[in-house]
């Protein structure tokens, strides 16, 4: 399972054209072959099979089985551009993550404060109640030194 594990997360999968690598968790690895006419169109691409790669033991058996369905490799400038590519909407994902962290925390401390004022509030109400409820010669005793 490590090697595929590292197949998969280290990108060797995407580096054949066409293909694009979804993380299921919980699930078995399997690769699922569509067929279609264009990427414009994959709502009209038909599945054409599914294969188990915990089945397969080495990365070379994992890369020979690509090429065996057809996938073609993309060159080493291509590999490149295409983890360029990645880190920098990787650093779009977590900047949007920590932005989106950032928020809920605000909004968070924000919703603390109010019922910290209501809180307030409801105190100062209820103790002007109750001093209007007592009598008034109760009143003079409570601010006698």
């Amino acid at each position: 399972m490590p090697v595929l594990r590292d197949f998969l997360w280290d990108g060797e999968a995407e580096s054949y054209w066409n293909v694009e690598v979804k993380y299921i968790s919980g699930r078995k690895a399997t690769m699922t072959v569509w067929e279609g006419d264009s990427m414009d169109a994959r709502k009209d691409w038909v599945e054409r099979e599914k294969i188990v790669l915990s089945n397969y033991n080495t990365k070379e058996e994992l890369h020979a089985l690509m090429v065996e369905k057809g996938f073609q490799p993309k060159s080493e400038e291509e590999i490149e551009a295409a983890r360029v590519q990645k880190i920098k909407d990787d650093r779009i994902k977590i900047q949007k993550y920590q932005e989106r962290k950032e928020e809920e925390r605000l909004q968070a401390a924000k919703a603390e404060e109010i019922k910290a004022k209501r809180d307030r509030l409801r105190a100062e109400r209820e103790r002007t109640e109750r001093s209007e409820e007592e009598p008034e010669g109760m009143k003079m005793k409570k601010y006698e030194l």
